[in-house]
């Protein structure tokens, strides 16, 4: 037997079963747990309905209203309440009431062009950061390029170069930074571009192509470049670069 969710009396209930109502102004419920009461529902159903009708007769009376005409009446009604004021011999109440008008309305513009201010600066701000992310990644990507880095590497690569490198608010020129701090290279000199891909290729070779010697393909962007031991011919054609200092022998 289906239990109705209220009942405006408990008898005829099996045995064991008026245990599960509860006795309301209106009669019993079933108590169960997080049921809302069908009265409650009906409730809520006509009210929403209400609102609706409300909110649609409110927009229609709206749309046939002239804003300009509005301003207009408003600001003649406020006319005759001062022309009242004066006619009472109350100046002071008057214009006491047209400093707090006059107050209000400019705190409520002032509100709007701050919130308009805030904002475009939030706007600028955003364009500028993405305007230095573009530029700093273009110019660590042509510099990863020009030092020999694996096509397949040059995103690990990017991630760890933009971890150190940022744009100069001032002069727009990277600068290496770690923790707020500039970081100097061997020179004790702001490290370069150049300088810390020398010192990432020493540290993850892996990410570097092997070079085939001459001393064309290292050296280009970075102050030197490595070449196998056991790359005899790249060792064979890389003499000149090794003598010079351009390309490092590694195991």
């Amino acid at each position: 037997m289906a239990l109705k969710a209220e009942l405006e009396s408990l008898e005829g209930l099996p045995d064991g079963v008026a245990e599960f109502y509860k006795q309301t102004e209106s009669g019993y419920e079933l108590a169960v747990e997080g049921m809302v009461p069908k009265t409650k529902i009906d409730e809520f159903r006509t009210n929403n309905l209400q609102l609706q009708k409300d909110n649609a007769k409110l927009s229609k009376t709206v749309q046939n209203i002239d804003l300009e005409e509005y301003k207009n009446l408003k600001a003649l009604q406020q006319a005759q309440k001062d022309q009242e004021l004066i006619e009472a011999g109350k100046v002071d109440e008057l214009v006491h009431q047209r400093t707090e008008r006059l107050r209000v309305d400019l705190e409520s513009q002032l509100k709007a062009f701050q919130t308009q201010a805030d904002e475009a600066t939030q706007r600028a701000t955003q364009a500028e950061l993405e305007r230095d992310s573009y530029l700093i990644n273009t110019r660590l990507q042509q510099a990863a390029t020009a030092a020999g880095v694996r096509d397949t590497a040059i995103p690990d690569v990017l991630n760890r170069a933009n971890a150190v490198w940022r744009l100069d608010p001032d002069t727009k020129d990277m600068m290496p930074m770690q923790n707020d701090q500039v970081v100097y290279g061997k020179k004790g000199t702001p490290l370069t571009v150049d300088e810390w891909y020398s010192s990432l290729e020493e540290q993850a070779p892996h990410l570097f192509k092997t070079s085939s010697g001459g001393g064309a393909s290292g050296g280009v962007g970075v102050g030197s470049r490595r070449v196998s031991l056991y790359d005899q011919t790249g060792m064979n054609n890389s003499l000149e670069a090794i003598a010079q200092g351009k390309m490092t022998v590694t195991e």
